[in-house]
């Protein structure tokens, strides 16, 4: 593993540590992004956490645009696609 930046960082009464601008911009974590904190052992792993709302509106205009076609389904008399299966399964009495 090729270490490109270490700093010691000071944490305050609150726990809290600021990351230096160096990381920050590497890793393009802006103002009100989030990072993932992981602990394994006696080590700590960050990583850059994505930007949740943007993913979501993303999907949402891809939602948009797609065309959903209600098809009947017809169940085969298969082990897993049984009426009785699928009654055991939910408690109800055969």
């Amino acid at each position: 593993m090729v270490i490109k930046m270490e700093y010691v960082l000071k944490v305050d009464r609150q726990g809290r540590v600021v990351l230096p601008v160096e990381f920050r911009r590497e890793l393009g974590i802006k103002n009100g992004g989030s990072i993932v904190l992981k602990k394994k052992n006696s080590r700590i792993y960050v990583e850059v956490g994505g930007d949740l709302e943007g993913k979501v509106e993303q999907w949402k205009e891809k939602l948009k645009g797609m065309e959903v076609k209600a098809q009947q389904f017809k169940s085969g008399e298969s082990k897993w696609m049984s009426e009785n299966w699928v009654r055991k399964k939910l408690g109800i009495q055969v």
